[in-house]
């Protein structure tokens, strides 16, 4: 937040002359973004009891995307988002530990990565000439691939694995972005979103001491997503 304050400040120098010029929109902008991506709801649980439970941590996201002036308020929006979250086992481990008491257990894991296709619409409320408020909206296709994580103890032997498998689905995106332009090409676009969705993850197989159970993960990825990004407008 403080950096998103800081390149604010900055780009109001920038514009400091700019004026009236900018509150012409150009009809198209292409860009990137990168920030944060908290994970909540079931996604985030580490409870062993819930099938649906992600273990994910707070992740990643990298975003490419465009958007098409519609007329003075609307906008068609489209981007690719790349998501990746760490994966906390602590709990898994401590919970395998109490049950196995005398075993040192170490647990393996990676992350849960998720890509996701969003068509939608933004739609513009104009604070000044060179800044405004975006509420969006996007659906499309959601791939997720979950984590595979193992617990063994010190000899090798194995208390707890779960495979990793990929599995796709509906994803969608509610929330709202900030437009400050800097000069007459560029301009910072910070979003705040919520985003996520349900997908359907197959022949998941978890394993707790020689007990074997095969399952669809039906997993509501859920995160609260926020980050800064730079596009270019142009005609």
């Amino acid at each position: 937040m403080k950096l998103l304050l800081l390149l604010l400040l900055i780009s109001g120098l920038v514009n400091s002359v700019e004026g009236q010029q900018l509150a012409k929109d150009k009809r198209f902008f292409v860009g990137t973004s990168y920030g944060t991506s908290y994970a909540i709801g079931d996604f985030r649980d580490n409870d062993i009891e819930n099938k649906d439970a992600g273990f994910a941590e707070h992740g990643k996201k990298l975003d490419l995307y465009g958007g098409f002036i519609l007329d003075k308020r609307f906008i068609l929006t489209g981007g690719f988002r790349y998501q990746w979250f760490e994966t906390q086992i602590s709990r898994l481990v401590e919970e395998l530990r109490t049950n196995n008491p005398g075993f040192n257990l170490n647990g393996i894991t990676n992350n849960w990565k998720a890509w996701s296709l969003l068509i939608g619409l933004a739609y513009k409320v104009p604070i000044i000439d060179i800044f405004a408020i975006f509420p969006r909206f996007g659906l499309g296709p959601l791939m997720v691939q979950n984590p595979g994580i193992t617990v063994s103890d010190a000899s090798g032997t194995v208390l707890f694995t779960r495979n990793s498998e990929t599995g796709i689905g509906l994803g969608y995106e509610a929330g709202f972005g900030l437009r400050r332009d800097l000069g007459k090409t560029f301009s910072l676009m910070p979003t705040f979103t919520f985003s996520g969705g349900y997908v359907n993850i197959k022949d998941v197989v978890s394993k707790t001491n020689q007990i074997t159970r095969k399952n669809t993960i039906q997993a509501l990825i859920q995160s609260f997503n926020m980050g800064l990004s730079l596009a270019v407008r142009f005609n």
